[in-house]
């Protein structure tokens, strides 16, 4: 029996290996594969099966080499900005993958996909108007690899994706994924993927998308990093988000120890009203100056009328709860501290900040005869 349970407890350890060493990258796996997709004449209402052979440049256009999938025609030149329209060929397996899919079975369908999906990557620069679906299948895998816990697969893939000319539907995917893995503390990868996302022209729509990995950044303690991009994001002029990337910026700036830099992008705010969806913010990151330097009255003052004022949705709301509970901590003012760290766990049980507050509660011992100031002998 013994030797049956160590057997098993071998075999069992080596598919978990297995499985681990499989999430990898497979990019170079299927660098010598060509994608078929079919060419449409919307005239003639034929289709014209086609396989991709390589790529070219004439006159400074970018062309994409296809030749008939029979091996009878000769090579067709479609340019990057063609307005033929083209479908993609997918297989049964590849149907099943879909089906796996839509059940929730992600690992199914990242293996029913992937054979079709990397011969994708070499023309994902094809507009998406032109073609059916190859550009929704290579987000659809995206999402899958995350949900399937394939995050090296998923990185290798995010890398060989052209973000700033695959179009709408691929560059929010990356930014979704972008998410993902700040989540799993892959910085380097989200990075890269901002990095090569365009957030002007037809994408402005997706900078809402980026203010969320920024933010995922900052609650990661990655502060400096997502400063570089809330300086890009406030100085694109049509950004409707320009306002809230500045407050930002003068906000990581200063947590990152940059006080003077953040002093001057400060007074390009200037005062927001109250109504502003930035005010409560503009309010903390005043609080934090002056806890500094240690006027905490001031500081208070500035946390309280922020927090009146704010929304109890704001992704900074905690944080301004627990530096509140805290400015009332340093100044000995231990029950309204208390009653702060303790509503701000209640509000925001998963929050960082509300776990932060919970340690800084601090018990009160009862009143003992003739004590009327329970909280001078405060437990610390």
């Amino acid at each position: 029996m013994k030797k049956l349970l160590i057997t098993v407890l071998a075999v069992s350890a080596a598919a978990a290996s297995y499985a681990q060493q499989d999430d990898r990258d497979y990019t170079k796996d299927y660098s010598g594969t060509k994608a078929t997709i079919s060419m449409l004449d919307e005239a003639s209402g034929t289709a014209k099966s086609i396989v991709y052979k390589d790529t070219t440049d004439i006159n400074g256009i970018k062309n994409f080499v296809f030749a008939g999938a029979d091996g009878n025609s000769g090579e067709i030149l479609v340019p990057v900005n063609t307005k033929f329209k083209f479908a993609t060929r997918q297989k049964e397996q590849f149907k099943a993958g879909s089906s796996a899919f839509d059940k929730g079975n992600y690992a199914g369908a990242v293996k029913a996909w992937r054979d079709t999906i990397y011969t994708y990557l070499p023309i994902l620069e094809m507009p998406e108007h032109s073609t059916f679906s190859m550009h929704q299948d290579v987000a659809n895998y995206m999402e899958a690899l995350v949900k399937a816990k394939r995050l090296k697969e998923a990185e290798g893939l995010s890398k060989a994706i052209p973000y700033d000319k695959a179009g709408h539907t691929l560059s929010a995917a990356g930014l979704s994924l972008a998410r993902a893995f700040v989540a799993a503390d892959m910085f380097d990868a989200a990075q890269d993927i901002l990095s090569r996302t365009s957030f002007t022209g037809d994408n402005i729509d997706l900078i809402p998308d980026a203010m969320l990995v920024l933010a995922d950044l900052r609650k990661k303690n990655r502060a400096k990093q997502a400063l570089l991009w809330y300086t890009k994001l406030s100085n694109i002029a049509e950004n409707p988000q320009k306002q809230g990337a500045l407050v930002w910026m003068v906000y990581c700036d200063l947590v990152s120890g940059n006080r003077a830099s953040a002093e001057v992008y400060l007074s390009q705010i200037g005062n927001l009203k109250r109504d502003d969806k930035y005010f409560s913010l503009l309010q903390m990151i005043k609080g934090i100056f002056k806890s500094q330097e240690k006027k905490y009255s001031e500081a208070l003052d500035l946390y309280a009328e922020g927090i009146v004022y704010g929304d109890v949705s704001a992704d900074w709301t905690p944080e301004l709860l627990y530096r509140a509970g805290l400015t009332y901590k340093t100044l000995k003012q231990v029950l309204p501290a208390n009653e702060i760290f303790s509503q701000c766990a209640l509000l925001y049980p998963d929050d960082a900040y509300s776990k932060l507050g919970s340690k800084e509660i601090v018990k009160i011992p009862e009143a003992k005869k003739g004590q009327t100031n329970p909280t001078q002998e405060v437990q610390q």
